[in-house]
């Protein structure tokens, strides 16, 4: 392998991409048919030299290694001979129908029986056809070479079947990978900030320095990538802070559900789910119509057979939009929907036409959606459609009964596009007064069931490009739906490039810069114990859930061609499969199956004193879902309002049920769940989060929500004006001869006296001197340290600065209760450098010093007993009391209590509210320092009085080790009266025994001063706010202890 030829690969590569095989080929002539190409072609001139490289990237995400083919070619200006250094030709990702062969070309025929000749003795060595199918795009034709180097080719061959290999281990069959670092090679050089595609929103909500490529100290990284990635932030914080903040916005309403089903088909009114109103509270309940109304259907939705169902609807049911008189057949237009059954050879028709008599009168509120998406689960349960179905039936009963559901408002609505994947249905519905702004509409599926196969799990997503309306264009039409791959047949992913409308025509005014919304319905594994499945199908689908939708590059034109000695690789254009997370706001709609993580009679228990208490708080601290989001196993990132309604399954009827109507073989549980990701292109404020117990047909109850989506209205010319205007100033400095200079205007940086939870910053601030733009980070001084010390933060951590510009650096500290307790056993003394590199630049660095104040907060009961005054007055470990000299119980806690019984008795919701932050600041550093708490007036006893008590919890919550120890936990929820519960005290440490006694006669002081008629919830509610607290356990247990349990111990003592 020429390490000549190698060179010349790597100069077109960013570092973290590496050259593994290079090969000399020859580009094979265009000949008259019937002759072959290869028969004595040899390189016969300059431009048709050709170099073959292998070329592989580690992703740094999923540090998964991957492949791709480049073919190089000579940079030459029309009629030149000298060769002016070579252009990326093709870049072909090592993915799908890959494949590279040789073959040995025909030669001419010789003539054994006549002596050899020297010209057969100094024949050219044999030369090899390679012939390369890409597998990323079916429309590519194949690629010939020629090359003599038998050698390397075998090199060749055996590393690209190595990374075919593995391509094929990493990702299923169907399945196309994302390589988005290939974009960099095929695309233009000007970078467009804000695309049609967006950038992935995981990589939105990750801190940038987590992307950069590892460095430190004197050890740089991939210096050209972290400019590329900091220089793209920049611009788009520019972007969005000097041109798209403070533009006028827009208001997208869009209304989302989500229903299992059970199998059913619709037999009740769905108008209380769809046309719930978000602002008064109340449900909208339209009576039954005749026309439009699946109450007609009467109970036939409840019998098995869909025949059946279909017969008694014989006479259709119709909605329409103009006075013209229509029979009971559905008209053949583009607004009808007709479901046939397929069953019993019955062929009945459901005809929903969008026109009624006096639907002009009609008129929107302004709660009324532009937008409704609605997601259903086991819509089809029968064998025959585990694996797969092409039956429309049930998507087109449940399409007409949401319309029935709109009611009057059914007129303003059109269907706009839907999927379908066996049991999982994904349903969008527009205003039609604003179909024109939808565009390029795509649809996937993709299984997660039984082997991964089967289509009774996973799911169903849509993707909208919506345009703001800025002038009136001309309605869409739709476009002819395209087949679906064959893939779908398998359960796997299923891409479609088919648009359901097709792009509006721009309009004569300016454009408004378009954004993405993505849907995904899904449905995961059920059962409590199938958590870590649940979290792994998520991740699956995150995978496997890719539009089709092109490639950038052959969405814009060449710029340079190879004659103008251009470098973009656009002869060989990537089909850029984009994931769900490729969007401005993507809204997951599901049923997840998450359950919580305690015991049934627990569960019912709480849910029956929800409409007394925080009860259904209490519950969703065991809640898996919320478990997973918050340790970062599944569904990272995403938003969710809080829930304030009941368990949406499993609901039964009859005996079997509950008095609250659950089925009482299955723990009740949120499963139903809407969430939600957005950037800041989209900002999504969500106003409604509600069950709908009203609708009985399933044994889940249906979920909405209403979320407005705020998308600023945007010029498009002069939003790309704009771009292009920061390009100019910033794009391709690391290119330049000149070296980046950065000056730092101060090199050390005191922060003084350090506080527990009390923050402090300073300002660092750095120029850019020199005569280019600049990038900077900060990294650390060994690969495997952090960047900055554990009490300090940094904004921002990178950042550009253009030639004479200044940046002013905000550095924080604060210390928290983790921090603290570390701190606190230390000298208090806190230094620490910090080193600013300036990427293809010098180092500099910063020293940072502070002085740990240290609290009694974070200590260890034991530790608190043993301290010969208040903590602040302690220099050295060597001052600690002994084991018999220490106090019975910590004098802070006694302080905190003692003031309360004297201060705070008669002061309402005490430990039930919380105090303001700055009051418990200022008595917190009261109890460090020994200080007396200071006289208050009358007026500002309550408020005290609640940052007292919060000051109380806070301290007990703090402590290194629970107030009663962990191996006592299982008795304690396990005691049947109160004299059990006495006796088990005489198991705590002495120091515990005090410090339970004295918190547990004040909180039974002041429940007996209630005398109102909630007495006992209040009990409750002192007991439920301490409980976590004096037994505290690992939040991210999935065994936790009863709740219930901790509450009833509490009582014995406070009741």
């Amino acid at each position: 392998m020429s390490d000549q030829l190698v060179s010349i690969v790597q100069s077109h590569l960013r570092t973290s991409e590496e050259v593994k095989y290079v090969l000399e080929t020859a580009s094979l002539p265009i000949v008259s048919d019937g002759a072959d190409p290869a028969q004595g072609h040899g390189l016969q001139g300059p431009s048709d030299a050709r170099i073959l490289a292998v070329v592989t990237h580690l992703d740094p995400a999923t540090e998964e290694e991957q492949g791709c083919v480049f073919i190089l070619k000579p940079r030459l200006r029309r009629g030149e001979t000298n060769n002016r250094g070579y252009i990326i030709e093709h870049v072909l990702p090592i993915v799908g129908r890959f494949s590279i062969s040789m073959a040995q070309p025909r030669r001419g025929t010789i003539d054994l029986g006549s002596p050899a000749s020297p010209s057969f003795l100094k024949q050219a060595p044999a030369e090899l056809t390679i012939t390369i199918q890409p597998g990323h795009d079916r429309t590519l034709e194949p690629i010939s070479l020629l090359t003599s180097d038998t050698h390397g080719l075998r090199l060749i061959l055996a590393e690209t079947k190595r990374l075919k290999d593995l391509s094929d281990a990493n990702y299923e069959p169907g399945v196309s990978p994302l390589y988005a670092w290939i974009l960099t090679y095929i695309s233009s050089a000007q970078p467009d900030i804000l695309p049609l595609i967006p950038p992935d929103l995981r990589h939105a909500h990750r801190p940038l320095h987590t992307l950069l490529s590892p460095a430190s100290a004197g050890q740089p990284g991939d210096e050209a990538l972290d400019i590329s990635l900091i220089r793209e932030d920049w611009m788009r914080s520019k972007v969005f802070n000097d041109f798209v903040r403070g533009s006028p916005e827009t208001r997208l309403k869009i209304r989302i559900g989500t229903f299992n089903v059970n199998g059913k088909l619709p037999s009740q009114d769905l108008s209380p789910w769809v046309r719930w109103d978000s602002s008064s509270g109340k449900e909208h309940l339209i009576p039954p119509l005749q026309e439009i109304s699946p109450l007609t259907i009467g109970e036939s939705g409840k019998q098995a057979d869909e025949a059946e169902y279909f017969e008694r609807t014989e006479d259709s049911i119709s909605v329409r939009t103009d006075d013209t008189k229509e029979t009971g057949q559905s008209r053949a237009s583009e607004k009808t929907f007709v479901a046939q059954s397929t069953s019993s050879g019955a062929t009945p028709k459901i005809a929903v036409d969008s026109s009624v008599p006096g639907g002009d009168n009609v008129r929107m509120d302004e709660n009324d959606p532009d937008l409704l998406v609605v997601g259903f689960q086991e819509l089809d349960l029968s064998t025959e459609a585990l694996l797969y179905s092409t039956k429309t039936t049930r998507e087109d009963a449940w399409c007409a009964a949401i319309l029935a559901g709109l009611g009057e408002k059914a007129v303003l609505y059109q269907k706009l596009t839907s999927k379908q994947l066996v049991g999982m249905l994904l349903v969008t519905f527009v205003r039609k007064e604003i179909v024109s702004c939808f565009s390029d509409v795509r649809t996937t599926s993709v299984g997660a069931g039984i082997l991964g196969l089967m289509g009774n799990k996973g799911a169903t997503a849509i993707r909208l490009v919506y345009s703001p309306p800025s002038s009136p264009s001309p309605q869409p039409k739709p476009s002819p739906p395209a087949a679906q791959d064959d893939a779908l047949a398998q359960g796997k992913s299923t891409l479609s490039s088919t648009s359901a409308i097709t792009p509006p025509p721009a309009p004569s005014s300016s454009i408004l810069r378009p954004v993405i919304i993505t849907f995904v319905n899904s449905h995961l594994a059920a059962f409590d114990e199938m958590y870590d499945r649940r979290n792994a199908d998520f991740h699956d689908l995150s995978k496997r859930v890719l539009f089709d939708v092109g490639s950038p590059s052959e969405q814009q034109k060449d710029s340079e061609t190879a004659e103008s000695g251009g470098g973009g690789a656009s002869s060989s254009p990537m089909r850029v499969p984009l994931t769900m997370y490729q969007s401005d706001a993507l809204f997951w709609m599901v049923d997840l199956n998450y359950r919580i993580n305690l015991p049934d009679s627990d569960i019912r228990t709480l849910l029956a004193e929800a409409s007394e208490s925080g009860s259904l708080d209490i519950l969703q601290r065991y809640d898996q879902l919320k478990l997973a989001m918050r340790t970062k196993k599944a569904f990272p990132h995403f938003a969710e309002r809080k829930i304030t309604h009941r368990p949406t399954y499993r609901y039964s009827a009859g005996v079997l049920s509950d008095s609250l109507g659950y089925d009482v073989k299955r723990k009740p549980a949120w499963t139903d769940r809407v969430l939600y990701m957005c950037s800041s292109v989209a900002a999504v404020q969500q106003t409604s989060y509600a069950s709908h117990p009203s609708i009985t047909m399933s044994d889940h109850k249906p979920v909405s929500a209403d979320c407005d989506v705020r998308i600023p209205l945007v010029d498009s010319e002069k939003l790309d004006a704009f771009v292009r205007s920061l390009w100019r100033d910033v794009g391709g400095f690391e290119n330049s001869e000149e070296v980046p200079k950065i000056k730092v205007h101060s090199s050390v940086l005191d922060f003084g006296k350090i506080y527990y939870k009390r923050s402090a910053s300073q300002r660092l601030q750095v120029e850019n001197v020199g005569k280019i733009p600049c990038t900077y980070r900060f990294v650390s001084i060994t690969r495997d340290a952090p960047v900055h010390p554990d009490w300090l933060s940094i904004e921002p951590l990178q950042s550009l600065l253009r030639p004479g510009e200044t940046l002013s650096i905000e550095l924080r500290s604060y210390v928290d209760k983790d921090l603290a307790a570390r701190l606190n056993a230390g000298p208090g003394k806190l230094e620490d450098t910090l080193i600013l590199h300036t990427s293809f630049g010098k180092d500099h660095f910063v020293a940072v010093a502070g002085e740990f104040q240290r609290t009694c907060f974070a200590q260890s009961l034991e530790r608190l007993t043993r301290l010969p005054g208040p903590v602040r007055t302690l220099k050295a470990n060597e001052q600690l009391l002994s084991d018999e000299q220490a106090l019975n119980a910590p004098r802070e806690v006694m302080r905190l209590v003692n003031w309360l019984m004297s201060n705070a008795t008669n002061v309402e919701d005490l430990f039930l509210s919380p105090g303001d932050h700055d009051l418990v600041s200022e008595i917190r550093e009261y109890l460090d320092t020994g200080t007396e708490f200071s006289s208050i007036s009358a007026t500002d006893l309550a408020a005290h009085a609640r940052a007292f008590a919060t000051c109380l919890i806070e301290l007990l919550d703090s402590m290194l080790d629970p107030v009663i120890p962990t191996s006592l936990y299982d008795r304690c929820v396990s005691v049947g009266n109160r004299d059990e519960a006495y006796s088990l005290l005489d198991d705590f440490p002495g120091v515990s025994v005090n410090v339970w006694i004295s918190v547990t006669a004040f909180l039974h002081f002041i429940s007996q001063q209630s005398q109102s008629d909630s007495h006992e919830r209040h009990v409750k509610r002192l007991a439920d706010t301490f409980a976590p607290v004096l037994l505290r356990e690992d939040p991210s247990s999935m065994s936790p202890l009863s709740p219930l349990g901790k509450r009833q111990f509490l009582l014995y003592f406070i009741s």
